[in-house]
């Protein structure tokens, strides 16, 4: 028996409701499940039973939830002294984020972050590929992260702002003079884009290959296919990010087949690890103050 699985028996025992409960517990339904049904063990009694679609207390679950809230609730309360003894300290936050976003929306979450809520936060910031930042959720070596979706019923990913899929070209390029192409448009070009190895470059390939399409996937972000678009007749395929600016004269083109929404960035944490205060309370502030933090050119569209 641990103190985890006796919140959870207290929060299902209030909820009476699997699903319910493990959303405001921040873990999965079967994690949930499997924790109760340990306990149930190790006691030797039933606590639940089923009750329609949702569930009750037996008389056994009844009597030991009133042990179990007073014992939690002063346990709760000698957590929140300790807390208010050391509010000001304001806690460390481990963050892996993917490059693009460490210029602009992390600087300002973080300054954001210290003037408004807590001066003495430390953050430790990882530049990383969504790949290697998912490996620290895993690990525990980052409490969130900021990176591309991708499919782990562990993680729990929250869309912070949009990256639009652009046709990068110099000026002396035949598409120059274009504002808006399909990917079709590109049929006969020399094409340039991401490596197939991290996230958006699988993401950029298949979209490419879906229309018949493919591409040289030599580089890791957009400044070296910026490099590489300014000095050959070649078209990038890149996300619009910040640096793209040190690249002024070649001509952004923008895609009407390709959805806004196609390249989401989003803030990433770890369902089955214990979430810490000051982590909880960074997310919060992110996730509240999206309209300030997130330059207008890549806000949510339904945000």
């Amino acid at each position: 028996m641990n103190l985890s699985q006796l919140y959870y028996f207290k929060k299902l025992a209030e909820v009476q409701h699997y699903t319910k409960a493990a959303k405001e517990l921040y873990i999965t339904q079967p994690s949930l499940s499997e924790a109760i049904s340990s306990l149930e063990s190790e006691l030797g009694v039933r606590l639940f039973l089923k009750n329609g679609r949702n569930i009750r207390l037996t008389q056994y679950g009844q009597e030991f939830y009133q042990y179990v809230s007073a014992s939690l609730n002063e346990l709760d309360k000698g957590v929140n002294v300790i807390q208010e003894q050391v509010k000001d300290i304001g806690g460390t936050i481990e963050i892996g984020c993917i490059a693009t976003l460490l210029v602009g929306f992390m600087a300002r979450a973080m300054y954001s972050y210290r003037e408004s809520v807590s001066e003495k936060t430390v953050f430790h910031v990882f530049e990383t590929p969504t790949a290697v930042a998912i490996e620290g959720l895993k690990s525990e070596i980052y409490d969130i992260a900021f990176c591309s979706k991708v499919e782990d019923p562990d993680l729990r990913f929250t869309p912070i702002l949009e990256q639009e899929i652009l046709a990068l070209v110099n000026q002396q390029h035949p598409l120059a003079k274009c504002e808006t192409i399909t990917l079709r448009d590109l049929a006969g070009y020399n094409l340039i884009t991401y490596r197939p190895d991290i996230q958006i470059g699988r993401d950029v390939g298949t979209l490419l290959a879906e229309n018949g399409l493919k591409a040289e996937q030599p580089f890791m972000e957009e400044g070296s296919i910026g490099a590489s678009v300014q000095m050959n007749p070649i078209v990038g395929i890149v996300a619009n990010t910040v640096w793209l600016s040190q690249y002024p004269n070649l001509v952004r083109i923008h895609f009407s087949d390709v959805p806004r929404g196609f390249r989401k960035v989003c803030m990433a944490y770890n369902s089955k690890h214990f979430i810490n205060r000051p982590t909880e309370r960074f997310m919060d502030f992110v996730l509240s103050h999206l309209d300030t933090l997130v330059s207008e050119e890549y806000r949510l569209e339904n945000g």
